[in-house]
């Protein structure tokens, strides 16, 4: 759908930008538009950034409407302003960098990566493609968007974390630990190499860690997770299709980081167990493009108003 209103306010934060319109209808009367924006890292890649909308400007948006029609709500997939400048399409970053000829094993995983599609599928058919057990397909079934986890800001967890489109993956590798670094949420998981398991990240939701390396790959290993409304799946990310799933403190996942393609792809391959909410471990996977290590990273900065607002969205 296309809207073209005058700005009331402009907010930019994660986990998505707010913009609100005064938008004169045929009839002539003016209906105030809510419009959701991408989030802080995604919109600076897209040229956009705190100053890009003042009051009073002109500005035309380009989205999807709200599936309620009775609601002035629509999600930007792009801006133009009334000079004609578009702002929020995708840019695509620099993905042929090369690696050095000398940079060979484990370390061909280091660098910085962007993902590559989705990684997973949603079922045509509105099934959910986990193996779900009694109490997970309930779960999934009675998914409210009211009491989701994306409307306080806790993070995604692993594995929907690898699967979150259009943000930035770092990974470092040195002799004594691997550190993985994902733009979405801030999220730095620390994996001790050859070594006791220990905490991931200060939280704790991340579980426990600990990682070896098998010739070229690197293999980590998480478990001891605490309880999650959402920790085996997402509702907007596969394989959630359209529900979050919860995960028990018996969840565990196993991680497989390869280099493909000369260096230039990185696959991570997963096996996730929760025997409260499967029947049975399912495996996934998703590929990351490499991309130049002088790629900035911008900070999320979860917006606590800003998510208590995801079930409007919809």
């Amino acid at each position: 759908m296309e809207i073209t209103g005058a700005v009331v306010e402009w907010r930019f934060r994660s986990p998505h930008a707010f913009l609100s319109l005064e938008v004169t209808e045929q009839d002539g009367s003016v209906e105030r538009w809510a419009i959701d924006g991408s989030s802080v890292p995604t919109l600076r890649r897209q040229g956009l950034d705190q100053n890009s909308f003042a009051p009073g400007d002109v500005v035309t948006v380009f989205g999807q409407p709200s599936r309620d029609p009775n609601t002035r709500l629509a999600f930007a997939q792009t801006f133009v302003t009334a000079d004609g400048r578009t702002l929020g399409e995708r840019l695509a970053l620099d993905e042929g960098v090369r690696l050095e000829s000398d940079v060979q094993g484990v370390k061909r995983l280091e660098g910085r990566w962007q993902g590559l599609g989705m990684g997973a599928s949603f079922r045509s058919d509105g099934e959910s493609p986990l193996p779900l057990s009694a109490a997970g397909r309930e779960a999934w079934e009675s998914y409210d968007d009211e009491l989701s986890p994306a409307s306080t800001c806790e993070p995604i967890n692993t594995p929907a974390l690898l699967h979150a489109p259009n943000f930035l993956f770092d990974v470092r590798i040195s002799d004594e630990e691997a550190t993985l670094y994902h733009e979405i949420y801030e999220v730095t998981r620390t994996v001790p190499l050859d070594s006791a398991p220990r905490q991931a990240e200060p939280s704790g939701i991340f579980g426990f860690v600990r990682g070896r390396v098998e010739g070229e790959e690197l293999v980590v290993e998480s478990s001891r997770f605490p309880p999650s409304l959402w920790g085996l799946a997402v509702a907007a990310i596969p394989p959630g299709n359209g529900g979050d799933v919860p995960s028990s403190a018996e969840k565990r996942v196993t991680e497989r980081y390869s280099a493909r393609d000369g260096g230039q792809t990185l696959r991570v391959e997963y096996t996730v167990e929760d025997p409260v909410y499967l029947t049975e471990p399912y495996t996934g996977y998703r590929d990351f493009a490499r991309v130049s290590d002088d790629t900035p990273l911008h900070p999320y900065g979860c917006d606590a108003v800003s998510a208590s607002r995801f079930s409007e969205r919809e």
